[in-house]
């Protein structure tokens, strides 16, 4: 464990050197003559430090990458969309994070309580993952919240069971446990090939609308 650990600051510190080292040729303006050079070779950068990872990150995961991971990839797409005046076609990419986003409204700005990790559950006898769950008074719910959380019921987004005297189980509002509601609980390996299925349907629906649609999406 700590050899792998060791091994992915290193990766890292690697990577940082390379980026380093990447911006002042890129500020001499030698070898890159356009903003699509710039940000595909800052994405290929990404790649190859993930596909370093990758045997880590695996099933079963012996490394779980934290913020500064997650920060520097979400810069690195913000960076390459600007750079690369294709902003709106990246947003596009992301279209399963801002369904999450949107279905954790409710947590984030608190109108339902929100614990501070939403993970699914994962039940170690079975060996499989299972949507986490919240426990609330429904006295506790402004009209808002109410309000809202009816509108997830309505179209049954949320697993949602109400006793008699007012005490609410529901699952907590993230795209994982969102998935785990309708599969049912299932296995880690399946719960992230599933997610990934739903990351790629959405880069090609993206692709779709940025290329054979572009005309009724796009100005130009």
């Amino acid at each position: 464990m700590t050899e792998n650990i060791e091994s992915t600051l290193n990766i890292q510190s690697t990577s940082c050197n390379w980026r380093d080292e990447f911006f002042k040729e890129v500020s001499k303006g030698d070898h890159f003559k356009t903003e699509l050079d710039v940000s595909t070779s800052r994405l290929l950068q990404m790649q190859l430090l993930n596909l370093q990872d990758q045997n880590m990150l695996m099933y079963p995961a012996s490394v779980f990458v934290g913020d500064t991971f997650c920060y520097s990839s979400g810069m690195t797409f913000v960076v390459v969309g600007i750079i690369g005046h294709f902003s709106k076609t990246m947003l596009l990419f992301f279209m399963p994070q801002i369904f999450n986003f949107l279905y954790s409204v409710p947590q984030l700005f608190h109108l339902i309580p929100c614990p501070r990790h939403r993970l699914p559950k994962y039940d170690e006898k079975k060996n499989i993952s299972k949507p986490s769950v919240i426990v609330f008074d429904k006295k506790e719910l402004n009209r808002l919240a109410r309000f809202i959380m009816s509108i997830f019921r309505c179209f049954r987004v949320v697993d949602w069971k109400e006793s008699d005297d007012g005490i609410v189980v529901c699952n907590n509002l993230t795209l994982n446990n969102f998935v785990l509601i309708f599969f049912g609980p299932i296995r880690e390996p399946s719960l992230t090939n599933i997610m990934l299925l739903i990351q790629t349907i959405c880069s090609v629906f993206a692709f779709i609308i940025r290329y054979p649609l572009a005309s009724i999406f796009y100005d130009t």
